[in-house]
């Protein structure tokens, strides 16, 4: 059986969401890990950002996006 391609070409109508939501959640994690060390989640010191993945989700068309985000924090007492 063959493989079929598909082509998406709207990615960039979801990039900023996907990376905003990404950046959401990465402050999450943070407060989280904060508040275990007893700390404070200061200002974002960097942060980057990988491709836009997309894998199968199930059978037929769906995909699923997914982007990587890596976000460094400050720490305050």
């Amino acid at each position: 059986m063959g493989l079929d391609n598909y082509r998406y070409t709207r990615l960039e109508d979801i990039r900023a969401d996907m990376v905003a939501e990404s950046t959401r959640s990465a402050r999450k994690i943070a407060k989280q890990f904060a508040l275990d060390s007893q700390c404070k989640v200061g200002q974002i010191e960097s942060a980057s950002q990988g491709n836009i993945e997309l894998t199968e989700e199930g059978d037929g068309f769906m995909k699923k996006a997914r982007v990587l985000s890596t976000v460094y924090f400050t720490l305050t007492n």
